[in-house]
């Protein structure tokens, strides 16, 4: 059964499009979400990014990924950047990509110094806009110095550099290097928020999407595309440029692609991740059935916590945003079983813990098909998720809520009182003061008091 009244939810200050983080409610009303913004000293220039948690979600590492989740995510790897995984197959692709190289040998047009500043780079750039070599070593040092230096990128926009950044990408479209090497670039620049709306102005999503389609077959133009791609996606009014330039099956075409390389798999869920975080745009995703590249992508990186969370939280916006006929379609896709593999294998990733009890509340919030989700093992499930997070507020509030949508089944009440939920319960009432928590856990224990477990969700 649709919960009455319409939800609250977020907003994000990048822009005046409305931002929606798929939030289940509270237990007393589900209209009266308790969400607070903050703004987080993040080092560089994201610190004008705001980032929007529960009230009182608490503090630490864990809970970092969690914050994160909510509004959306920068790309994470950068060219120079990658960092070491556990995935052969991931080691394979870096080592086969530096072989496979094809930075020209030909005569320098100019010498550039190896601690050249900005506008240096920008003044070799100037000499001669069509030559691939020297567009390519110029390129390559502004991408060092935009990446590690949030100043460097206002210098570039301030000095010419977005324009002849994407002239090198215009002028040299058969060089896949210079082509990899803008993007990265502007992959960076686009992390400023006001560098981001500009780059729009200047063609920049004509010009990525131009290079996203002619090299479709060369991962690492593919990654670095996917990268300014996420990154310009943080701006809501750009992300509906995006997928009016029909971003979505660009973006699930290189999940289908590449299976072996997980940067790319990381960053096109990412890219998705951010337009679910949009409620005008879920229908849309709906549309392209996306469900599909990513549970494949959960299969081929199923050791990649952060995919997997990123994926989670995709299912649970979708959910949210959606009708009945959403949640129903979203298990007939099979995720169900991809977010309980996900929450059983995850090695305690507070962050998987919370998308995945996220994602398991909305979709509970349809109650033709509780007793379909009751018959998958979530609820002991859930039951073992709050057993580990019992530090962690946000997991415990979803989880909670998780629980108190799913108590509408008999089945339900009986695995609770099998698994001896209510002394749980009362723990996390002992341990924890804080409202949101507190309100959940009393909601769900009064349930398994009630005979039957059927009573109706105040």
């Amino acid at each position: 059964m649709e919960d009455e009244g319409k939800q609250e939810v977020p907003s994000t200050e990048q822009s005046s499009a409305t931002t929606n983080a798929p939030e289940t409610g509270s237990a007393t009303s589900p209209a009266n979400e308790r969400i607070r913004s903050v703004k987080l000293n993040v080092p560089g220039d994201n610190n004008d990014v705001h980032e929007y948690v529960l009230e009182d979600a608490g503090e630490g590492e864990k809970i970092t990924s969690t914050r994160r989740a909510l509004v959306g995510q920068f790309a994470v790897v950068r060219s120079s950047t990658a960092k070491k995984t556990k995935r052969k197959t991931l080691r394979r692709t870096k080592r086969a990509e530096k072989r496979g190289s094809e930075i020209s040998n030909a005569t320098p047009t100019g010498y550039l110094k190896e601690d050249a500043d900005v506008l240096t780079i920008l003044d070799h750039m100037r000499k001669d806009v069509k030559d691939a070599p020297l567009q390519l070593r110029c390129l390559l040092a502004i991408e060092r110095l935009v990446e590690t230096e949030a100043a460097n990128r206002d210098v570039v926009a301030q000095n010419g550099g977005i324009e002849l950044i994407l002239e090198a990408a215009n002028n040299c479209k058969s060089n896949k290097d210079v082509q990899g090497s803008a993007c990265w670039v502007l992959s960076n620049l686009c992390r400023n928020k006001d560098l981001n709306s500009r780059l729009v102005e200047k063609g920049c999503i004509d010009i990525v999407m131009q290079v996203f389609t002619e090299h479709s077959a060369i991962e690492r133009v593919q990654h670095a595309c996917l990268a300014v791609i996420c990154n310009l996606a943080l701006n809501v009014d750009t992300l509906k440029k995006l997928v009016a330039a029909d971003v979505v099956p660009n973006v699930t075409r290189t999940i289908r692609d590449f299976p072996e390389n997980e940067w790319i798999q990381f960053t096109a869920v990412q890219v998705l991740q951010n337009t679910a975080n949009v409620a005008d745009l879920c229908a849309k995703l709906m549309e392209a059935n996306i469900m599909s590249a990513v549970l494949q992508s959960m299969d081929a990186c199923n050791d990649h916590d952060e995919l997997l969370q990123s994926s989670l939280w995709i299912f649970s916006s979708l959910a949210f945003n959606g009708q009945d006929e959403t949640r129903v379609a979203l298990l007939e896709c099979g995720v169900l079983p991809s977010i309980i593999r996900a929450m059983k294998d995850c090695e305690g990733h507070h962050g998987v813990f919370f998308t995945g009890c996220s994602a398991i509340a909305n979709l509970a919030r349809t109650g033709d098909i509780v007793d379909t989700i009751v018959k998958s093992e979530a609820v002991p499930l859930l039951l073992n998720v709050l057993q580990q997070c019992l530090n962690d507020a946000s997991v415990l509030r979803t989880g909670c809520r998780a629980l108190v949508l799913l108590l509408e089944s008999n089945d339900a009440h009986k695995q609770c009182k099998q698994h001896g939920a209510s002394k749980l319960l009362k723990k996390i009432l002992d341990e924890n003061t804080e409202e949101p928590v507190a309100m959940e856990a009393k909601q769900a224990l009064k349930l398994l008091k009630t005979k039957g477990g059927g009573c109706i969700v105040m």
